[in-house]
């Protein structure tokens, strides 16, 4: 037993410990709403990685010239008074790429494993969570998580486009938990095989936008929730 506990302890100093994450996504203002304001965050990562449609103004950080988009997505949403139910973002998300050129998977789940948000960060996905900012059992704000530091997931506020990212401990939302995460939306875009290897779905390369199709409808269908969970 001696032996096996020594082989052990020596394989962990040979395994590297994870390196941090963040990933150089776009920090907005908050404008319609904390949902459509985060969207559009990760939207403008994508605009900066592969999908330089997404957004008029490429690579901007300023929220003012992203107001358009903002607009977009919050109607798509159907963002009221700042407040945004958590079964409309996907198909919000999907749609909004449809009506920019690609095809995008978008999808709201639970509380995820600590692995699986990590090795999503680790390959250049950002999440988008809606968290507990109070601890009180619910819902109330939504942010974009651009990346982790040790077992604290990291995110911006929403509410300066000036600021830097702020980190805090992944736990589920629950009483006194303050920042704890009650469920996350995923988005990824499509990426299709092909005889030159991986390529991505939609038509933005030659500047035609896909039309809004019912694959990409059913791809975003509501994730649904007995509390209608939503965020503002």
């Amino acid at each position: 037993m001696k032996r096996m506990l020594a082989a052990a302890m020596f394989l962990l100093f040979l395994v590297p410990a994870r390196a941090d994450t963040m990933l150089d996504a776009p920090a907005y203002n908050w404008t319609y709403g904390c949902v459509p304001t985060a969207a559009a965050m990760l939207m403008g990562y994508w605009d900066a990685h592969g999908f330089p449609n997404l957004l008029a103004a490429q690579n901007s950080l300023l929220t003012a010239d992203v107001l358009p988009e903002l607009g977009e997505l919050a109607s798509l949403m159907g963002t009221t008074n700042g407040w945004t139910y958590l079964y409309r973002l996907a198909p919000a998300l999907t749609m909004f790429a449809s009506e920019h050129g690609y095809s995008f998977n978008a999808y709201s789940t639970g509380f995820l494993p600590w692995e699986q948000v990590t090795a999503r960060l680790d390959a250049g996905e950002p999440l988008l969570a809606w968290v507990d900012t109070g601890g009180n059992g619910r819902t109330t704000h939504s942010v974009p998580v651009i990346g982790y530091q040790g077992t604290d997931y990291c995110y911006y506020t929403t509410w300066t486009e000036e600021e830097t990212a702020v980190c805090s401990p992944y736990k589920p939302m629950s009483l006194g938990q303050t920042w704890g995460v009650g469920y996350l939306s995923l988005l990824e875009p499509i990426r299709l095989e092909t005889s030159g290897g991986i390529g991505v779905a939609g038509s933005a390369a030659v500047g035609v936008p896909e039309p809004r199709s019912l694959l990409l409808l059913l791809a975003g269908l509501p994730w649904i929730v007995r509390r209608r969970p939503s965020a503002g």
